[in-house]
């Protein structure tokens, strides 16, 4: 990794903020307007990183969100090329695909090939912002893993058990402060929200019967747990 970087582009969160809620029966899902204003918000969030870190044009982008598992799953048909075996997405099927979705309701969204229910509400921001990345980058395919981040996590906890070694997690503490931070998160609210989950664990032990060494695994959710607001 060259270049990690946490933008502030959750797709729950700019379908709220870029497109609210909208009924089952409204014709129209969005305007062009707020598209547009959408894609501007996620290019000045995006290019201060680009430049200053001076990004090349990369090889090839590897997608791992459920959102964008979706996206390839509504994209198949607009494929020109089937790509069945490597999972790909071309810019083109993308683009085709936020074409018809933008003018569509809820409910036809729903009826669309490949749509999954649990995503529906979030899945045209989600279009727009992969369509933009993929712009910024300047690629015509991305990759869509069937791994993500729990893949990777349940993974990491096997090796422990294996190793029988404990969650290395408590020397990190201050590192998830650092990001809890970074990410805006105030400091003293998610401190005492640590402090009051880490007496619950101890008061309530003879109920929930776990280990000490799991009490780390709180702290580290109760630094976290406003994080999501800008993730």
């Amino acid at each position: 990794i060259t270049h990690p970087n946490s933008f502030d582009l959750g797709t729950a969160r700019m379908q709220q903020m870029f497109f609210k809620t909208v009924h089952a029966k409204q014709p129209k899902l969005q305007d062009s307007d707020s598209i547009e204003k959408l894609r501007e918000h996620i290019q000045n969030v995006i290019a201060p990183a680009k430049k200053k870190q001076n990004w090349k044009k990369p090889k090839q982008i590897l997608a791992s969100s459920g959102t964008a598992r979706a996206l390839w799953k509504i994209t198949r048909r607009f494929e020109k090329k089937k790509h069945s075996k490597n999972r790909a997405m071309s810019l083109d099927a993308l683009s085709k695909a936020l074409e018809q979705m933008k003018g569509m309701s809820i409910g036809q969204l729903l009826a669309m090939e490949g749509m999954e229910a649990n995503r529906v509400d979030m899945i045209l921001a989600g279009a727009v912002l992969f369509e933009e990345i993929m712009k910024i980058l300047k690629v015509k395919t991305a990759y869509i893993t069937e791994f993500s981040l729990k893949d990777g996590m349940i993974e990491f906890a096997i090796e422990n058990l294996r190793n029988k070694s404990k969650s290395p997690s408590d020397f990190h503490i201050e590192d998830f402060i650092s990001r809890a931070k970074k990410l805006g998160a105030e400091e003293a609210h998610f401190r005492n929200v640590r402090e009051l989950s880490e007496k619950l664990f101890d008061q309530l032990k003879t109920f929930h019967k776990l280990k000490p060494e799991w009490k780390v695994y709180l702290a580290a959710a109760a630094i976290l747990h406003d994080c999501g607001k800008s993730i």
